[in-house]
């Protein structure tokens, strides 16, 4: 059976739920004047969606006759600003712009390119693609092909291809991409990187994920992720390991991500701010995995490392994040998404309660807001 061809823990459209030309006129009678009302800036921008934001723009530009992100520009300032005008920027064109000051003047942002190439789907990197070609009048593989090289060059290049999306798990080819991996590197003198980049750049990620199961199962010795870990080293290194941890579980690969902008001294603002705003309609997953594997919420670690307005717009996206979440499920639905369906329970009767339950598709919900845990098996099931 034919598995449905879904993103993978990221931006899905949403519908259009605010009246747009109110927005606009609140947002510019929060600027007009002496002062401005930072309070209205953050209530109705961290509280709308992309669909409902790129509305607003419209709104402003058309009834308020104005460039809202102008305005933002001209009545904000620090991070409060940038965290502002990411919410106002399209997510591609936002994600071209930190690739280009990722390979802009002297030296490269590698984690920029590994985190963007390995987490964006079929769909997001072509148009990124594009908008690059359109803004820079170069490919985007032409300019990743000069700003790197080696083994990693050759894994980016790869990413910028399209990837298997079928969501189709086949355990027989998986155990071959095992033992492919196995003898091309813990079991051989020398690492053959080609196989490591032609399997883990071009399988879907739940085949990547049973791979990585199954990996581990015959060559107890190491996990994929450690045999990763000692074959390689640098950039190749962590790329490989991004791929494999995103497909385990994409909301902890972001809840990772989130952290190590916060770590240590200082605040890797333009990652934090990068990735809340990506992560915005799947931020409450993403929040609940950083507490199981940091030990610590979210909310706690941006309010310590930042301040004022800024990081009042950081905890409002956080709190009002938009669409359901396969970590907000009741326990018992998360256990019957696991395979612990009930024998009394019909497949269908299963997925009518479930559309009563959430309001909306089963098939669509699941598929789009699920983590990397949710098992082929239940994708089919609930078909």
């Amino acid at each position: 059976m034919q598995a449905p061809t879904v993103p993978f823990a990221c931006y899905t459209p949403f519908s259009i739920a605010h009246d747009l030309k109110k927005d606009a006129d609140m947002l510019r009678k929060a600027m007009k004047g002496i002062g401005t009302d930072e309070k209205t800036l953050i209530t109705i921008l961290a509280n709308r969606n992309w669909e409902e934001r790129a509305g607003i723009i419209r709104e402003y530009t058309t009834h308020v006759g104005r460039d809202l992100i102008k305005d933002i520009k001209s009545e904000t300032s620090g991070n409060f600003e940038k965290g502002l005008v990411a919410l106002l920027t399209d997510p591609a064109i936002f994600d071209v712009e930190a690739l280009i000051k990722a390979m802009k003047g002297v030296g490269t942002n590698e984690a920029v390119l590994t985190e963007i190439l390995v987490t964006r789907n079929n769909a997001q990197k072509a148009r990124i693609s594009q908008i690059y070609a359109t803004q820079t009048g170069k490919s985007l593989k032409h300019a990743i092909s000069s700003e790197t090289s080696g083994d990693y060059k050759h894994l980016l290049e790869e990413l910028l291809d399209p990837r298997d999306e079928s969501w189709i798990v086949d355990p027989a080819r998986a155990a071959v991409d095992a033992e492919a991996l196995y003898h091309a590197g813990e079991g051989k003198i020398g690492t053959d990187e080609k196989t490591f980049i032609k399997i883990l750049a071009n399988r879907n990620f739940l085949q990547i994920r049973e791979i990585a199961r199954i990996y581990e199962t015959i060559h107890k010795k190491h996990s994929l992720e450690k045999a990763i870990e000692s074959e390689f080293s640098g950039d190749i290194r962590s790329a490989l390991k991004s791929i494999v941890l995103f497909s385990q579980d994409s909301f902890a690969y972001f809840a990772r991500v989130l952290h190590k902008s916060m770590a240590g001294v200082g605040t890797n603002d333009e990652t934090l701010i990068r990735n809340v705003v990506y992560c915005q309609p799947f931020i409450t997953a993403v929040s609940k995995a950083y507490h199981v594997v940091f030990g610590k919420t979210l909310q706690y670690d941006i309010e310590k490392d930042c301040s004022g307005d800024y990081k009042k717009l950081l905890i409002d996206i956080k709190q009002h994040s938009k669409g359901k979440n396969y970590r907000d499920l009741p326990v018992k639905a998360q256990k019957s998404l696991n395979y612990d369906i009930s024998s009394s329970e019909t497949s269908a009767d299963y997925k009518n309660s479930l559309e009563s339950l959430f309001e909306s598709r089963v098939e669509s919900w699941i598929v789009d807001q699920a983590s990397a845990g949710v098992d082929t098996e239940t994708l089919v099931q609930i078909r």
